[in-house]
Order: structure tokens, then C-alpha cells, then sequence
């Protein structure tokens, strides 16, 4: 018979709950491979609603700027995709980490773990970036994903954190119980535990 610690162990294992399959595959503190898995599961083709539920929790957590320029819950539901190493404007120098468009608005994200931002990066990606929504007739908007504030926001530019990121996949993963999750809960809740290093 095995000791009540044991039979819970014993449980986490079976569970997967031992095991962090982003620490096994080695995605450690890489910003592109990072990068690639953030879109993932925040993208409706390979996270379905939770992808989008996501999404939005991590938009809620973004509390400074003029967050109408953010995408609504109505804008997401209507549908979105999500690209990674996006060109806007077919510049190779102005790649930006993460793309999100939808019908109205475009929404760009740009990641970093260990790298500061380059030298102007920002204030030329939110060039870019308002240049390719007016081309398109959307709104714009700007994030930087990072653990630490950058020197030169743009003005109209969000700032978020990792934290940000782990509480808004806690926040998803939890409002469903426990039995019915499924793999894309457990995949989501183990990247929240394995980013929350890079705050």
C-alpha cells in the first residue's frame, strides 16, 4: 500500500502533472521558439476557444495605454489568426514576433526574455505597424511582452509583463474544473508555470 504522499505522486504522474513537456522540449528562455508557442496558444486554429479566452485574459491584464485601441471580446469572437517572424510591410528588418489580425484591428506583440529592445525597435515597429492598419483600414495597437519596462515606450504603445502571461493562462485554466479539462488546459497551465521563470 503506498503512503498518502506517494498515491499523490503516484496520481500527478499519471495526471502529467510531474512533468512539464515545454522544460522537456527544451523551449528554456529561446524568444522565438518562446514566441512560436505563445501564438499557438493563442490562436483559435490551434487552441480553438481557449485560445481566444486566452488571448483576452492576457488583454485584460494590460492596464495602461488607451485600450480601446485594443481588440474587443466581440472583435476576437469574430474570428482572428495569428502569425509568428511577420513582415508588415515585406521589411526583413521590421519582423515583429507575433501578428494578430482581425477583421478591424491588428495587434502585434513583440516578445523578449533576456534581449533588450534595439535601437529604436519600438518607435519603428509602431511606424510600421499604424502605417499597414491605415494602408488597411484597422486600428492598431502595440505590445511589449518583456520582464522589464523598456526605455522608450511609444506613445501609444502597452507595456506587459510575464506575469501578466502566467496569470491570465491561471485565470483560464481554472475557471474549468479539474475533470473536465483537457490537453490544451494541462499544455496552457505548464506554459504559465514555465514562463513564470522570466519575470
Amino acid at each position: 500500500m503506498l503512503h498518502p504522499i506517494g498515491a499523490a505522486l503516484q496520481a500527478k504522474r499519471l495526471q502529467g502533472g510531474i512533468l512539464n513537456v515545454w522544460t522537456i522540449a527544451g523551449l528554456r528562455r529561446d524568444e522565438v521558439r518562446t514566441a512560436r508557442v505563445l501564438a499557438a496558444m493563442f490562436s483559435p486554429a490551434e487552441s480553438r476557444d481557449l485560445g481566444r479566452a486566452f488571448l483576452e485574459a492576457f488583454m485584460d491584464r494590460i492596464v495602461d495605454g488607451d485600450r480601446s485601441r485594443l481588440p474587443t471580446g466581440e472583435e476576437l469572437a469574430a474570428g482572428y489568426s495569428v502569425q509568428t517572424e511577420a513582415c508588415p510591410l515585406g521589411a526583413a528588418d521590421d519582423r515583429v514576433d507575433l501578428s494578430i489580425e482581425g477583421p478591424g484591428f491588428i495587434l502585434v506583440i513583440e516578445v523578449k526574455i533576456d534581449a533588450g529592445e534595439g535601437r529604436e525597435q519600438l518607435a519603428r515597429y509602431e511606424t510600421v505597424l499604424q502605417r499597414k492598419a491605415e494602408a488597411l483600414g484597422k486600428r492598431a495597437a502595440l505590445v511589449y511582452l518583456s520582464p522589464t519596462r523598456p526605455q522608450a515606450l511609444p506613445a501609444g504603445a502597452f507595456y506587459a509583463d510575464w506575469r501578466s502571461v502566467v496569470k491570465a493562462a491561471r485565470a483560464v485554466v481554472t475557471r474549468r474544473p479539474q475533470v473536465d479539462r483537457s490537453v490544451q488546459h494541462l499544455l496552457l497551465k505548464q506554459f504559465a508555470e514555465h514562463v513564470r521563470q522570466f519575470s
